[in-house]
């Protein structure tokens, strides 16, 4: 039997390629506890002398984690109101001095186009005192823990709008205030109507109407009503 002498150089090729690095350009650098074994290659060092960890798995085989919510904007000073068009979806979020009630004039804009007749795509300018009666009952409401989103069903109304809302036998008068983007229909979702009907009655200056799904608000004279 004959007696097979092997070389430094090839004792160590036959233990990388027993430990499954028979090619140690795509292994990389192979280290014993004497330092490199075989000069360096390309890719991760693999060390003979450690167990070798897990691969880590890799960002995209990670379980997605649900996103956070956005953290809310700073509002200090102002008075952020949520409104809903009932009818188009549209949403915006108005900024009022709580204390003037007041608008910059890029938010009036935004308001206006927000209170516009969407049957028409019609925009008017709306009446700053009728806006400043709904932020009075925003601002009440909340006082008394309601914390929730404007639901507006009408603001502006053009005239063809108006007169096809009469014959269609909608409680809709002849000269309504929404003419002249004087007048709100709302509600506030989780209030309920009769209590924001009592808020109101007791805080809106002008014209006050209870309906079976939103309370009407407007800057005309003050009266009141049930429709």
């Amino acid at each position: 039997m004959s007696r097979m002498i092997f070389t430094r150089r090839q004792a160590i090729a036959a233990l990388a390629a027993a430990t499954g690095f028979a090619a140690p350009a795509r292994a990389g650098l192979i280290v014993g506890s004497s330092g490199p074994l075989i000069g360096r290659a390309p890719g991760p060092v693999v060390s003979l002398d450690r167990p070798q960890r897990a691969p880590q798995p890799l960002p995209q085989d990670r379980p997605a984690q649900a996103p956070l919510a956005a953290a809310p904007p700073r509002l200090d000073g102002l008075l952020a109101v949520p409104l809903l068009n009932a009818h188009t979806g549209d949403r915006i979020t108005a900024l009022f001095d709580p204390a003037g009630q007041s608008v910059s004039a890029q938010e009036k804009a935004r308001l206006d186009w927000f209170f516009r007749d969407w049957r028409q795509n019609e925009i008017r300018p709306m009446d700053p005192e009728t806006l400043a009666i709904l932020v009075t009952l925003v601002g009440s409401a909340r006082r008394r823990g309601w914390d929730g989103e404007v639901r507006v069903n009408s603001g502006y109304r053009s005239r063809r709008t108006n007169d096809q809302l009469r014959r269609r036998g909608i409680g809709a008068a002849r000269n309504s205030l929404h003419l002249q983007a004087r007048a709100i229909d709302f509600s506030f979702p989780g209030l309920e109507m009769k209590a924001l009907h009592r808020l109101a009655e007791t805080q809106a200056s002008g014209g006050v109407g209870l309906y079976r799904s939103f309370v009407h608000i407007d800057s005309g004279t003050p009266r009141r009503w049930w429709g």
